[in-house]
């Protein structure tokens, strides 16, 4: 989960967050705020960026979840099983241009 300031993103709330910062802690979670278990300023794209710049983002920063920008404005957020369904997608294109040019057999 994306937290926002108006629509600026400002934090990102995450499985791994509530393992680490709740359950891992055994924190009673029924009154936390979100700002007590997200992480802070989380790495953000724009949403004129493209495949390659977002897995780099995701390696260089050891992320699964990159929320997506127009400018400052929060329009959305990718995830690497986004990424790796746009790849199995990509593949299953190519395999279907190699079979229309394999000679029959």
């Amino acid at each position: 989960m994306v937290i926002t300031d108006g629509d600026s993103p400002v934090g990102i709330v995450t499985d791994r967050d509530l393992t680490v910062r709740v359950l891992a802690e055994d924190a009673d979670s029924s009154g936390l705020p979100a700002e007590d278990v997200m992480t802070d300023d989380p790495q953000t794209i724009d949403r004129s960026e493209g495949f390659y710049e977002a897995t780099n983002l995701m390696a260089d920063h050891g992320i699964r979840r990159l929320p997506v920008c127009d400018g400052d404005e929060l329009v959305g957020i990718i995830t690497a099983d986004d990424l790796t369904e746009l790849i199995a997608d990509e593949e299953h294109q190519l395999a279907d241009v190699i079979r229309a040019q394999r000679p029959e057999y």
